[in-house]
């Protein structure tokens, strides 16, 4: 993956670091967390990762997971909306990224 592109039918790991309203490292010890990719940000899931298929950093505040070979060759070459929602402890998830990821064609 290289920024907000990864190749199709090649396996990628995407990571997020999760840091709070002051920059600072936030608390992810018992947070929901879900990941979703979507050909349209009103379009239904494509993919979906959730906390039980994610790494989780507590001490780096990270969220890491992969993309297998067989995803991503799934997916048309073009330009993709994903999101990363999270309820951290005792709160409703709300979503704390959302942009596009452009998946292009590779030999």
């Amino acid at each position: 993956m290289s920024g907000n592109s990864i190749d199709k039918g090649y396996a990628c790991r995407l990571r997020f670091t999760v840091v709070d309203d002051l920059g600072a490292k936030a608390a992810l010890d018992g947070a929901e967390i879900a990941w979703a990719l979507a050909a349209s940000k009103a379009g239904p899931p494509l993919i979906t990762r959730d906390s039980g298929g994610m790494t989780i950093s507590t001490s780096a505040a990270t969220v890491d997971f992969s993309l297998t070979r067989a995803e991503t060759g799934a997916l048309q070459p073009g330009r993709y909306y994903h999101q990363l929602s999270i309820g951290f402890a005792g709160r409703e998830p709300e979503v704390y990224f959302s942009g596009f990821l452009i998946v292009e064609a590779r030999l």
